[in-house]
Parts: structure tokens; sequence; C-alpha cells
């Protein structure tokens, strides 16, 4: 592909006398551009598709760009979230309960973790989060990358089957059943958010 400049010719007293043609071969930049846009889809595809909340984050704490997935979960778009802090996404106690792991990554330390988090829109969560530094080109952290993946259920599973063992422990030292069944109704409710719960199946 070729790219045609063409210019005036000017004498001493300015009058055009001709024209001068200046032509390129782009066609090396058409296919890099064309690629970038490929390599561009395909990233936004999986990204947009993946099963896992995706962040990019800069050193002012302030959202680069968000997936669907993430957005979605406070019921925003990718583009409601993007130049934001975190703080005013996610709220000023979820902040905190993150901000030892933001400080660590900025500081060039990739971090994995798991916490609870209360979410003000969806309330308390649990989340697996796994963050990694970027750097510029000079070598600074210039942001991170973070992957969150809620693992809520498979936590109030592992609560549950915790308390039935705390329950058979509690009948095997004689405890009332009054007492035992306190114990596993308490433990359903929170399983249940704080709902309430008719029955316990021992």
């Amino acid at each position: 592909e070729i790219s045609l400049t063409v210019s005036p010719a000017l004498n001493r007293e300015g009058k055009v006398i001709g024209a001068s043609k200046i032509a390129r071969d782009i066609s090396d930049r058409r296919r890099a551009e064309e690629l970038f846009r490929k390599y561009a889809n395909q990233l936004a595809l999986i990204t947009n598709t993946a099963p896992v909340s995706i962040a990019h984050c800069d050193t002012q704490k302030r959202f680069k760009f968000v997936n669907q997935a993430y957005a979605q979960r406070f019921g925003l778009r990718p583009e409601d979230c993007i130049g934001k802090r975190i703080l005013d996404v996610l709220g000023a106690e979820v902040y905190e309960n993150l901000r030892q792991y933001v400080e660590a990554v900025l500081s060039g330390e990739p971090v994995e973790f798991e916490v609870e988090l209360p979410y003000a829109v969806i309330g308390n969560r649990f989340v697996h989060c796994s963050y990694a530094p970027e750097y510029d080109e000079s070598g600074e952290v210039g942001g991170w990358v973070g992957a969150v993946t809620d693992i809520t259920e498979r936590k109030r599973a592992e609560l549950f089957l915790d308390a039935q063992k705390q329950s058979l422990e509690m009948v095997v030292r004689g405890a009332p059943l009054v007492e035992v069944l306190t114990y596993l109704t308490r433990i359903v409710e929170l399983q249940a958010d704080g709902q309430a719960v008719a029955s316990i199946l021992l």
C-alpha cells in the first residue's frame, strides 16, 4: 500500500511551476495497525467472557480498565469505573480491607489473598484476589492488574461443614440439645445472609 503526498513547486516569485510527489510504502504500518486491532479485539473478548473480575489500576489508585464481570458486580458498566478511585467505586470500608494489599503491590510485590469484603451494593462476599505489579519503561511500578474471584459459596460450605463437626463434638461432650440447636441455627442464619431459617437437618 502506497501513501502519496503532492506539494506545489514554486519559483522565486511564488508562482506554481509544477508539483513534487513523495510516495511512501505504508504496507508495514497498515499490517501493524490491523494486527494491533486484532489482538485488541481478542483481548476484549477474552477479558469480557472470563468468569473472573479483572481490573487495571494506576499508582493513584484509579481504574484504567475493568472487564464487564467486574463492573456488573456493582450494577455498573466498565466505562462507569474508568478514571474513578477504588475508594469511590468500592466504598471506604472495602478499601480499608484492601489497603495493605494495594500498598504491597505498589511496592513491587505480587500478592495473593482471600478476604471477606463488606460491599455496600452486594453485601458481604468472600473473594480470592491476585495482584501483579505493572512496570513502566524505566522499571518503576506504574500500577497493577488484579484478578478477583468470588468464593462466597465455597467459604459458606466450609463454614457449614465446620459447624456440623463442632455440633457433633458438642453432643459428645454432653452439651444440652438446645445449646447445640442454637449454635447450628446461628450458623445457618449466617449462611443465609441473616434471613430467618425455619428448620435444620441433623
